[in-house]
């Protein structure tokens, strides 16, 4: 009986399935923290014999939209930092009220 065409080492096919441990480390997360995007319907998932399973497609489909969030992050973070000048403090940018570029942290009592 033939599986098919030979698959490169570690390759799998879209419709794999995959335990929480498996999933987890792809994500490189722990697998608690998979579990509990899990339960908060961030990844879907069905119950086999009482144990989860992840379709190798739904998780690549929440790395994109992870990825997606990251990105809309940073470009926030890019915007404030044009319209706020928050983060342009060091060499080659001094701070836009001509003080030095030292960060002072504050003093704790």
């Amino acid at each position: 009986m033939n599986a098919g065409p030979p698959r490169p080492h570690g390759a799998r096919p879209v419709d794999a399935v995959l335990t929480p441990r498996q999933a987890a480390d792809m994500l490189n997360v722990s697998r608690p923290y998979l579990i509990g995007l899990l339960d908060a319907g961030e990844i879907p998932y069905r119950l086999v014999g009482g144990h989860r399973r992840i379709r190798l497609a739904d998780l690549r489909q929440y790395l994109r939209a992870d990825d997606a969030r990251r990105e809309e992050a940073a470009d926030e973070l890019a915007r404030l930092d044009e319209e706020l000048g928050l983060l342009r403090h060091g060499p080659g940018h001094p701070p836009a009220d001509g003080g030095t570029s030292e960060v002072v942290a504050p003093r704790l009592r």
